[in-house]
């Protein structure tokens, strides 16, 4: 599936993302659009 948006994030972004993604609990709508986030990331296959 093509990606429909293109976001380029730098690896301190990155890690900013990630570390919020584990931060919270369960499936928080937050949690939902960062991982959205890290997965339209265009240097990380996916």
């Amino acid at each position: 599936m093509q990606k429909k948006y293109i976001v380029r994030l730098s690896e301190q972004e990155c890690q900013q993302l990630n570390e919020t993604v584990k931060s919270l609990e369960g499936s928080s709508h937050k949690a939902r659009r960062v991982r959205i986030m890290l997965k339209a990331d265009a240097k990380r296959p996916g």
